[in-house]
């Protein structure tokens, strides 16, 4: 039997240890990082001002201009968050890159029965949140202090 190196016969594989992650976010290109927070930043405070009209306002059947909007929204933030890199989104776990990736599915493939009810609470609860984790990466990015605790 032929042998490699480390001692393992040939025709298997070899087990290798498993390295530790050294990725930094100094690693990602800054400038893709800061446009993708730029379009998730504007579409968080285009939630927002949605929100700040109000629950009765944007049930108002006549008011289906806010419910696409905030749908469309939703998937937007979906296709930013996305295309972060993965180890980016690994070293922000905070962040719920999941259900933003998530939320999109829900809302592309199930056109005649939207729960804009959910979307709501979604932007009114926990939209909000993510803009601050957003704003904690910017400012890694940017080398400025967030006041968070690390």
């Amino acid at each position: 039997m032929n042998h490699t190196p480390d001692g393992a016969a040939g025709g298997h594989f070899a087990h290798r240890k498993r390295q530790e992650s050294t990725f930094s976010l100094a690693e990602a290109p800054p400038e893709r990082i800061l446009t993708l927070l730029e379009a998730m930043e504007q579409r968080l405070d285009w939630a927002r001002e949605i929100v700040a009209e109000g629950e009765e306002a944007f049930n108002r059947p006549a008011n289906w201009r806010s419910r696409e909007s905030l749908k469309s929204i939703s998937m937007d933030l979906n296709t930013a968050a996305d295309r972060f890199p993965e180890r980016v989104r690994e070293q922000y776990p905070d962040i719920p890159w999941r259900a933003l990736r998530g939320l999109r599915n829900i809302l592309a493939h199930d056109y005649t029965s939207t729960r804009y009810d959910i979307l709501w609470n979604t932007a009114k609860r926990d939209l909000p949140r993510v803009r601050s984790q957003l704003a904690a990466l910017r400012a890694d990015i940017e080398g400025q202090p967030t006041g968070r605790d690390d």
